[in-house]
């Protein structure tokens, strides 16, 4: 993730910026710095490494992804894996 790359997401899932307890602010987001993307990159590439091996290794057939945003009562929901329209 770049600043770049921020941008261009925020461009095109602007819509999905709706006032949610873990949802930062256009400006918010915007702030992070080549630092705070540096940290960013190297905690998910260590996270997708560890995802990886648990696989190679036969340990991990499946991954969920929950979300907290849900209808009342429903939560946790599995979200839709969906595929970024940005330019990353």
């Amino acid at each position: 993730m770049t600043p770049e790359c921020i941008d261009s997401t925020i461009n095109s899932c602007r819509n999905e910026l709706v006032e949610e307890a873990y949802v930062q602010t256009e400006a918010a987001i915007r702030a992070a710095s080549n630092v705070e993307c540096d940290k960013n990159n190297r905690l998910m590439d260590d996270l997708l490494s560890y995802v990886k091996r648990q696989i190679q290794a036969g340990k991990l057939k499946t991954l969920t992804v929950r979300t907290a945003k849900a209808s009342p009562g429903t939560w946790p929901a599995v979200a839709p894996v969906r595929q970024c329209t940005g330019v990353c």
